[in-house]
């Protein structure tokens, strides 16, 4: 429904990119605030994803925010990049796509994509100029990724051009048709029937494509909600593949992963599963072992676990996991 002008006004119902503590996060270039300091150490503190703009405080300067997958110019026309350098070098983002979600809020409207307008030279700068609203309630949307991206570079039959927008509560996931970034349209929805009768999984939460055309997401727990999750295969018609972990991996938690097939690794970090976290984070769980303090080390080709690393009580749920490029 599209809403020109319409801005994320302050006291917002919309749950934000929030640090620990239920701080909310405002930059001078946004409006983008959320009612979440309200609800103390609850679990949308850990979550990171959702209005991801609304920490976006170097966007104006560098074009790039963390946590927010930002959709190139028409000129770019979806491009792929063969190196984060280049990446860095091209023309900067000028529309923005963030998850909006209403989970603890006590609304009962469901999560949408907001589309927001990021070039300073436009009229409607820093404003939703569309929105994409989920077909169900309780999705959650939480992280996404495209169908396609730098490892699909430079393969014509895999462009990128679909959103995959899973719902981490509800186990739904959206592929968004981005053609015409500034009017994305709904493709499909993935229901939660079908990932669980083949993959016995739920919890969806990071999307990364793969050189094949296929999509994986990491799941945070199995059918009935409880751990240890595993990986999920979506094909490049968005149907959904199987599994790409073999059921007894050795894997305690889920959670982020990122992979480099040149060195044939791929690390994994842990949080909780999808019961845990349901009804909010209690610091009892911790100290009861519900959620994780390990990076796990795969062999990529061999789909198996080599190495684990316990990061101890220092290093407690770790999140999201990065390589450092050069």
């Amino acid at each position: 429904m599209r809403q020109e002008g319409d801005v994320l006004p302050s006291r917002s119902p919309l749950v934000g990119n929030l640090p620990f503590g239920g701080r909310p996060i405002s930059s001078p270039h946004s409006t983008f605030h959320t009612t979440t300091e309200r609800l103390a150490m609850h679990r949308r503190d850990f979550l990171t994803a959702a209005v991801a703009a609304a920490a976006s405080s170097t966007l104006p300067a560098l074009g790039k925010a963390a946590h927010q997958h930002q959709e190139e110019s028409h000129s770019a026309g979806h491009a792929t990049y063969a190196s984060p350098r280049e990446a860095t070098q091209s023309e900067r983002e000028k529309i923005a796509f963030v998850t909006a979600t209403y989970a603890a809020t006590g609304i009962k409207k469901p999560d949408f994509l907001a589309i927001v307008d990021v070039d300073p030279a436009s009229a409607t700068y820093s404003q939703v100029i569309e929105r994409v609203p989920m077909p169900e309630l309780d999705d959650e949307l939480h992280h996404f990724g495209w169908n396609a991206c730098s490892s699909c570079h430079g393969d014509p039959k895999h462009m990128r051009r679909f959103l995959v927008v899973p719902g981490l509560k509800s186990t739904r996931i959206h592929i968004i048709d981005v053609a015409d970034p500034r009017h994305p349209k709904m493709h499909k929805v993935i229901q939660p029937e079908e990932i669980i009768s083949k993959t016995n999984l739920t919890g969806p939460h990071t999307v990364h494509c793969l050189s094949t055309g296929e999509i994986m997401i990491s799941m945070l727990g199995d059918a009935k909600g409880n751990l240890p999750g595993g990986f999920l295969l979506l094909d490049d018609k968005f149907k959904v593949a199987g599994r790409w972990d073999p059921d007894k991996s050795g894997m305690t938690f889920n959670y982020d992963f990122w992979y480099q097939p040149r060195k044939n690794v791929m690390v994994s970090s842990e949080w909780g599963a999808p019961n845990t976290i349901k009804d909010g984070f209690k610091p009892a769980d911790v100290a009861a072992g519900k959620y994780g303090k390990r990076l796990n080390f795969w062999d990529w080709d061999k789909r198996r676990i080599v190495e684990t690393v316990d990061l101890g009580d220092a290093g407690l749920i770790p999140l999201e996991v990065r390589f450092h490029h050069e």
